[in-house]
């Protein structure tokens, strides 16, 4: 019976335990939502908890579930984690491991994520195509992850294959050691609409940017606004990422879908394979993303 799979030889309770940074992310819910309803087919309980975006905490965590008996894990690794020994540890160990969303080099375990690469290059592309040749990308992040490489990564691809240079002034990435309490977010968004605005001032010839988050996107709009540019007319915004209630923003935004839901299925029938046979050949699932196109972008202005 399903039931079997998560209980014990002596009933114990043995939960799958899905670990992420944040549990406020819509992101991380979406992915939670699409994990549980594939897992409590199966007779999976899965258990929620946050790692508060720290590495020392996701260790405790993976420790604390292990002595507990957890059956396996899924995890969302903190972020400008590149490297982790406790993940690596449970993979040669043959224990049931997904990780999600993105990848930790030289960590050799099963993975599902977004085509970050492809999906930044059709949004780049799309800008192209639009007859936009002085580009931006724009990254404002508490620190670095490989889904953010991958889009800059796909950005770059696009310029390369249309035949525009990559010039990296054009690019501001900024990156922050901390994730700020939410008391202090609002501050930090005047922050990174601040750094927009500057880096918008400093690059009057940019009519297109690409945001590698939702967040940044905003920003850029944000600023935009301040400094009296119109969107589109005047700078065409595309950004990755969608956001609640974006079809009722002033400028509903152009923006790079994931498939949530789907991703957190996938990475649940991916850990109820592992769990079936610990010895299954690690894999590495990318599923394709969505563009869709609203208000914020706009065919180039002749000069």
């Amino acid at each position: 019976m399903p039931q079997e799979r998560a209980v014990g030889a002596v009933g114990a309770f043995r939960p799958i335990v899905f670990l992420t940074p944040s549990i406020q992310s819509s992101l991380s819910a979406n992915i939670l939502a699409g994990a549980e309803e594939l897992l409590s087919e199966h007779g999976y309980p899965i258990m929620f908890r946050s790692t508060r975006n720290d590495q020392e905490k996701e260790r405790q965590l993976l420790q604390e579930c292990s002595r507990m008996g957890a059956r396996g894990f899924m995890i969302i690794p903190v972020d400008g984690e590149s490297y982790s020994e406790d993940i690596l540890r449970l993979t040669l160990n043959k224990f049931p491991v997904v990780v999600i969303d993105r990848y930790l080099r030289g960590v050799d375990t099963n993975c599902v994520c977004s085509d970050n690469i492809g999906g930044a290059y059709d949004a780049t592309s799309h800008l192209i195509e639009l007859g936009h040749s002085n580009l931006a990308f724009v990254a404002l992040h508490n620190r670095s992850t490989t889904s953010l490489e991958d889009r800059l990564t796909g950005f770059e691809k696009a310029l390369t294959q249309h035949h525009i240079p990559i010039d990296h002034h054009r690019c501001l990435i900024e990156l922050f050691s901390e994730h700020p309490p939410k008391a202090e977010q609002g501050d930090t968004f005047v922050e990174h609409k601040s750094l927009v605005r500057s880096f918008l001032e400093r690059n009057p010839d940019v009519t297109a940017v690409f945001a590698a988050t939702n967040s940044s996107g905003i920003a850029v709009l944000e600023a935009a606004e301040e400094l009296g540019i119109k969107v589109p007319e005047q700078l065409s915004v595309i950004f990755f990422d969608d956001y609640e209630h974006s079809t009722l923003s002033r400028i509903p935004p152009s923006c790079v879908i994931q498939q949530d839901k789907e991703i957190g299925a996938a990475a649940a029938q991916l850990l109820m394979s592992v769990i079936e046979n610990p010895l299954l050949e690690r894999k590495q699932l990318t599923l394709p993303t969505q563009l869709i196109l609203r208000k914020s972008t706009a065919r180039v202005r002749p000069s």
